[in-house]
């Protein structure tokens, strides 16, 4: 999967054009958290974690007039609750935040079922899937189908913004096909100084809209 391939994008999450976006301003508070090889690879993790909160958080569409196509969802909610893990007997440990559901269709009344958070995962990450990224997926899908105006569908697609070790991030995309669980996942973007160009593509696709069919199986094309 790639967010800079039309070929291979995202099955079920669009994206803004720059234009369309409002890029929230460079701030003294907002200082990039570039990777300090002197601290702990936990605390340098974290640190970008914050950011991303912060500068994902703070994004908007660039028309005043025009609503955001995802919205906060307090993790709160009794069904998000389990989006995290304390260390473990190895030391690791997960936890989402930011997380976002597709906004309603007034006219419809019925709710795309599309999912999507930011997640750090205190663990040096490779091309397998990571613990933490396949409960989140799993759980927020369960989620996001168990409510009434959800129920027309039969897929809820999930985009997850994994943060690794040592400040690396991975966009996934994950979906039922109707028979296996489909998980595309970018390349690594190396995040341990700041780069623009990538935070924008970041922004862009957080603020893209939900895309495809999701009450249907079928025909369903896999991109990895």
């Amino acid at each position: 999967m790639s967010l800079e391939s039309q070929a291979e994008a995202p099955s079920f999450f669009g994206a803004c054009t720059e234009e369309e976006c409002w890029f929230p301003l460079d701030e003294e508070d907002s200082e990039y958290p570039t990777y300090n090889p002197e601290s702990d690879d936990r605390l340098n993790t974290m640190g970008l974690h914050y950011y991303l909160d912060s500068y994902l958080g703070g994004a908007w569409p660039a028309d005043e007039n025009k609503l955001p196509n995802f919205v906060h969802k307090e993790r709160s909610d009794p069904r998000l609750k389990g989006l995290y893990e304390l260390p473990s007997v190895d030391g690791h440990s997960w936890q989402a935040s930011l997380t976002y559901i597709a906004c309603s269709d007034e006219e419809s009344r019925s709710s795309p079922p599309h999912f999507k958070c930011v997640l750090r995962s205190e663990v040096a990450g490779d091309e397998r899937l990571l613990r933490g990224e396949l409960i989140t997926i799993i759980d927020s899908m369960i989620n996001r189908l168990s409510f009434k105006s959800t129920l027309p569908h039969t897929i809820a697609p999930v985009m997850v913004y994994s943060l690794m070790h040592t400040q690396q991030v991975r966009i996934l995309e994950a979906y039922l096909n109707g028979e296996n669980l489909v998980v595309s996942s970018t390349g690594v973007y190396d995040m341990r100084t700041e780069d623009t160009e990538s935070l924008k593509l970041f922004l862009r696709w957080w603020l893209g809209p939900p895309i495809g069919d999701t009450k249907s199986t079928k025909e369903i094309s896999v991109s990895c």
